[in-house]
């Protein structure tokens, strides 16, 4: 990694920090990456769903806390790589910020399992999360690329 990429990436690294999601994360760094890439995403995507933008950042926190070992998060990278999870979906309608929240942690850990699964498929000890998005059928995908 040259200088300029490692100075980019603290950079990344110390913004997330400040916002207190990073607290307690595995690799601080990759966490920082996989958020900002997330945030890229939400940004320029017009996203199918207001709702999902909304949950997107925290499940990516805490996809990145159910990851462990198997995957290496994060990279603002722009990857082709996109799998789209048809078992798993958003649920639909009004729910209270309890009920959003438990749905959140839901669907985290649907996806973290789903992550590892498609890393094993892929036949690698490593896969590189970018970021999630949301189908217009509320299936979620992942963009992801092996390492």
């Amino acid at each position: 990694m040259s200088f300029k990429s490692w100075a980019v990436t603290k950079e990344i690294e110390n913004n997330w920090e400040g916002t207190g999601l990073l607290e307690g994360a595995i690799d601080k760094t990759a966490t920082a990456m996989l958020l900002e890439g997330q945030k890229i995403y939400n940004e320029a995507s017009g996203s199918v769903s207001v709702k999902f933008n909304r949950i997107s950042i925290p499940l990516a926190v805490r996809v990145s806390a159910g990851m462990n070992e198997v995957a290496l998060l994060g990279s603002t990278l722009e990857l082709p790589n996109w799998y789209t999870f048809k078992d798993i979906k958003m649920t639909d309608g009004k729910q209270s910020l309890d009920e959003e929240a438990k749905m959140c942690a839901e669907l985290a850990d649907e996806l973290s399992e789903a992550v590892k699964g498609l890393a094993k498929s892929k036949k690698s000890d490593y896969i590189a999360v970018h970021c999630f998005a949301l189908n217009p059928d509320n299936t979620v995908k992942i963009n992801y690329s092996v390492d």
